[in-house]
């Protein structure tokens, strides 16, 4: 057979080809690429918490071990009961790079990841004595304790930069991260009388007398490399419980998802009712924004989600306007985001929301979910390739569920077993496209999602010894032992399909490639008057964004595209509630 040359140029047009042609639909069925393993050795087990992708096809896991795990060439030695490890990936050899441990004596826990070009950001929870985060060491104040810390990529190593403990009498932990060139946000929760950040002092607003209910914190550091300084602080949340379990940033803008106990919390400066009649054990939830002004941060508008009883959110993601956000509810419950609902089918239901953002105000527009048994929201992200959500769902009288026309069966008999499906957003309204599961695993789970272009990442967990990606198989056999074992594995071609509008015929994006600028022409969209331009990057970060008048004659808009490294961009252009996708190559 011949050797065939395609020029990298024009390959690269081949593929703008397929992404540019107005009205294109995509629906095709992702594929399991590459799948790998923390292994654990004999009385030891390994789990996956959280997962990051930096846009070249390498991802970072973090989660907790105890006892010894295997990362291909790197060997981890658990100090106590359980400690912490950060790994890189390499998922276009499918093997780990290099890995990390950080805790001390005690149970030490990952909630989340972030990941800013060579900066790698973990936050979580250690208890119990002094824990360690390289040379670096964080004293234990009581309670459980919070950290973030930083790790300095290398390429082929890394070493922690810095630590810093969020602790005081009680508990404390941080729970979600993100990253972005202009500072590192986290958030978590508070359980002590106070808590100081660097002498931002914040208040716990239950009485003194009381249990300590946590409140929320949400904060802002300035990473300058080799330290790390709080830029500004909030606090928030009612005498009850408040807890925030994920955070999402765009531009300026910082999202929440959270859930508050008792009859009422206030959040921000919006007071939220518990629409639960047995408010001081049941929970209702929120969406709450906030914007960062450099060196403090405004409350913005805060959305209710009501249900008759327990609601658990899960995770948040951004796209630009639109704020996605999944979950569970419980029982055969009707929950509602404002004028939508969704009726539960089992003990346990996943959600999967959207809301846009309007600047002092926001609406919900959909909310989708399985049905058929019990299922959980566990990881949600959004890009130009789609929606993906992930979770769990477990055997019980229907012996599967059912997302969209895809029905997923149980693995076996009484197991629970890991979902990833993607979504189409068609603007007011949203539908499952796909749904894929691994097999063979009496129990599996997945606790994050990232994605790079077109493929996305998946970081969970499943009990030994056996779990299949399609064809792709992982083994951990230890006799007579069945230990949690955390996986990474990588879907491609997950582009959901999209409902063009009859005006994405006449949306120009010229030059193609493009070197410092491209012209976007868009004729007139009926019932609009303005129009949000948004380009992302291989990771769905905004890198450009603009809102323009639209005249009536159509609109023609410069972007400016210095200092963008080469690389496929997605330009997102949203009028009303319509909007169209095209693709953009810099180079």
């Amino acid at each position: 057979m011949p050797n065939l040359y395609f020029p990298a140029r024009f390959l690269r047009g081949l593929l703008l080809t397929a992404l540019l042609t107005p009205g294109a639909a995509f629906g095709q069925s992702p594929t399991w690429h590459r799948a790998a393993a923390v292994v654990p050795a004999t009385r030891s087990w390994s789990r996956v918490d959280a997962t990051a992708a930096d846009g070249q096809g390498f991802v970072y896991l973090a989660g907790s071990f105890s006892g010894t795990i295997q990362l291909d060439g790197t060997t981890l030695t658990s100090s106590a009961q359980a400690d912490v490890f950060i790994a890189k990936w390499n998922s276009t050899t499918n093997t780990f790079v290099w890995a990390q441990r950080a805790g001390g004596r005690g149970n030490d826990n990952v909630r989340a990841l972030a990941v800013q070009g060579s900066s790698v950001y973990v936050g979580g929870s250690f208890d119990t004595g002094r824990a360690g985060f390289g040379s670096d060491s964080l004293d234990w104040a009581g309670g459980k304790d919070g950290f973030v810390c930083k790790l300095t990529d290398a390429g082929t190593n890394a070493s922690f930069a810095w630590s810093k403990g969020v602790g005081s009498t009680r508990d404390e932990e941080v729970t979600a991260l993100a990253a972005t060139p202009t500072g590192l946000y986290l958030t978590g929760m508070f359980s002590s009388p106070t808590l100081s950040l660097e002498g931002r002092l914040l208040t716990n607003a239950a009485p003194v007398s009381s249990l300590m209910a946590p409140d929320l914190f949400v904060a802002k550091l300035t990473d300058a490399g080799t330290s790390a300084t709080y830029a500004w602080a909030e606090r928030t949340g009612g005498p009850s419980t408040d807890e925030v379990s994920s955070m999402a940033v765009e531009g300026s803008n910082v999202y929440l998802h959270g859930s508050f106990y008792g009859l009422t919390s206030i959040i921000g400066t919006t007071t939220l009712t518990n629409s639960a009649s047995s408010y001081a054990t049941t929970a209702d939830l929120f969406v709450a924004k906030l914007t960062d002004q450099s060196s403090a941060a405004a409350w913005g508008w805060v959305l209710p989600v009501s249900g008759p009883e327990w609601e658990y959110s899960g995770s948040i993601a951004a796209y630009g306007s639109s704020v996605y956000v999944t979950g569970t509810y419980a029982n055969k419950n009707t929950i509602r985001f404002g004028n939508s609902s969704l009726t539960g089918t089992n003990n346990m239901n996943c959600y999967v929301a959207k809301l846009t953002d309007a600047g002092a105000q926001a609406s919900w527009q959909w909310v989708q979910g399985p049905r058929g048994d019990s299922s959980w929201g566990n990881a949600i992200q959004a890009s130009a390739a789609g929606v993906f959500v992930a979770g769990m769902f477990s055997d019980g009288a229907a012996r599967s569920i059912t997302l969209g026309s895809t029905v997923l069966a149980s693995p076996c008999f009484g197991c629970r077993g890991t979902f990833v499906a993607g979504l189409t957003d068609m603007g007011s309204s949203g539908r499952f496209s796909w749904a894929v599961q691994p097999a063979g695993a009496s129990y599996s789970s997945a606790a994050g999602l990232a994605i790079s272009g077109n493929e996305l990442y998946i970081g969970g967990n499943f009990q030994a010894p056996f779990v299949q990606f399609g064809t792709l198989g992982l083994a951990v056999p230890l006799a007579n032992e069945r230990p949690n074992v955390g996986y990474v594995t990588v879907l491609r071609s997950i582009t959901t399909s999209m409902k063009a509008p009859a005006w994405a015929a006449g949306l120009e994006l010229t030059p193609n490639p493009a070197h410092g600028r491209a012209m976007v022409s868009l004729p007139a969209v009926p019932g609009a008057t303005r129009v949000t331009l948004l380009l992302t990057d291989a990771l769905g970060r905004t890198v450009r964004t603009a809102t323009a008048a639209l005249p009536a004659a159509g609109l023609r808009h410069e972007l400016n595209l210095q200092g963008l490294a080469p690389g496929l961009y997605s330009l997102r252009v949203q009028a009303g509630q319509q909007q169209a996708v095209r693709a953009l190559l810099v180079e």
